[in-house]
């Protein structure tokens, strides 16, 4: 053996590991990019799930808490009226009561009368028909 035949075995050796470091250097860089592509995959599933059931059961049940709170802000504010509403009907009987008596004061000492009481409308009439008639019978009479 010369050395020129060991200096083209060395590099024959050589040629043939450097082919097997870039082969293995070409396998390690596919397995790296179907790591990646798996990673890739991994992170579309989380999204997915991210948006999906579970996170819209969560989302409806955030949408539900804000109706039951609303709701109940217009159940008070609805109580709170149906209350004042209470109170003008009262007020508005009381104004009627006074009016009418104020009517038969204005008749003379003879037509005063008892405290009218207010009279629910019949089915045949209107309140507005009511105090009319109530009017029509305050009128006193000539003689």
């Amino acid at each position: 053996m010369t050395p020129a035949d060991t200096t083209e075995q060395t590099t024959a050796k050589l040629i043939v590991a450097v082919d097997r470091v870039q082969a293995d250097s070409t396998q390690v860089r596919r397995d790296l990019a179907a790591i990646r592509s798996q990673l890739n995959a991994l992170d579309d599933s989380i999204r997915t799930a991210a948006k999906g059931p579970l996170n819209e059961v969560a989302r409806l049940k955030q949408q539900m808490a804000v109706l039951e709170a609303s709701n109940k802000v217009t159940t008070q504010a609805n109580i709170a009226l149906k209350a004042e509403n209470e109170k003008l009907v009262i007020d508005n009987e009381r104004a009627r009561n006074l009016i009418s008596f104020l009517k038969q004061m204005k008749g003379g000492p003879s037509a005063v009368l008892d405290m009218p009481t207010v009279r629910q409308a019949t089915s045949r009439t209107t309140v507005a028909q009511d105090d009319a008639q109530d009017d029509a019978e305050l009128v006193p009479e000539e003689p």
